[in-house]
């Protein structure tokens, strides 16, 4: 069947090599997510092999069939590089920052803003001495440009909120997860403030390791379950609580 063809720009965010050494890439693009088919995309011997890594920046030339889910892919060109990201202290956080978007957009629908958000943080990550933060602060801000961001208002008269609902995706005054003031501030400017201000104001400790609980919780309640958050030794500091041991619930107003 003849097709056409046709150009993208994108960031390798998933990579599935069949065992005929044939590579499925899923490129998140600008345009919206791209699945292309690479033959023999992962045999050591191909001149492409090195360029179709994850977190690879590619430009991309493939042929568009009607009817075919997977483009075929014929060109690419290397955008840009970021080989810090094999790195064992990098990849995990990499990994979800593309697993989330991934996860978070379908294929064809827009993503312009997000594009640019996961290619930042990527770049963050090999610059700035605190990954972890740009990870988490990055992570928030993709699921703030999907329509499944939680609803982080809340109404002055009542004061700082107390408490995060994860199952409503809310701020409340007496019931779910209760807040420091810290973590309570972080959430109600997450989506106001721009990320150059929040990565000036870090985190850190339990209010760092409560923010990865609320993130793993709505996520995987909202939108679905990531095998990365598994991999991030550390990010929880070694102790992923329980659904009943972070959550408080409370009548008191």
């Amino acid at each position: 069947m003849k097709g056409r063809f046709e150009k993208a720009t994108g960031i390798v965010v998933r990579r599935h090599v069949l065992p005929n050494t044939d590579l499925i890439l899923t490129l998140f693009c600008p345009g919206g997510k791209l699945k292309l088919i690479a033959r023999a995309g992962a045999n050591t011997r191909s001149k492409t092999v090195a360029k179709l890594n994850l977190f690879q920046n590619l430009s991309v030339q493939y042929i568009s069939r009607h009817g075919d889910d997977l483009g075929l892919l014929t060109q690419t060109a290397l955008e840009g590089a970021l080989p810090r990201l094999s790195e064992p202290q990098l990849y995990p956080y990499a990994n979800l920052l593309c697993e989330l978007a991934d996860s978070l957009f379908l294929e064809g629908q827009e993503a312009h803003a997000p594009y640019a958000l996961l290619a930042a943080s990527l770049r963050g990550l090999c610059s700035h001495p605190d990954p972890e933060w740009v990870t988490l602060v990055l992570s928030f801000k993709l699921l703030g440009t999907s329509g499944l961001a939680p609803r982080l208002t809340y109404l002055e008269s009542e004061g700082l909120p107390r408490f995060f609902d994860p199952n409503t995706g809310s701020l409340e005054q007496n019931r779910g997860v209760a807040l420091s003031t810290e973590v309570s501030l972080f959430l109600t400017e997450v989506f106001e403030r721009t990320v150059r201000e929040l990565m000036d104001f870090p985190l850190e400790g339990e209010d760092r390791a409560l923010l990865w609980r609320l993130l793993e919780r709505y996520f995987t309640l909202h939108v679905k379950e990531l095998k990365s958050w598994f991999s991030l030794e550390g990010a929880f500091e070694g102790k992923r609580s329980s659904e009943e041991g972070c959550l408080v619930v409370s009548d008191e107003l």
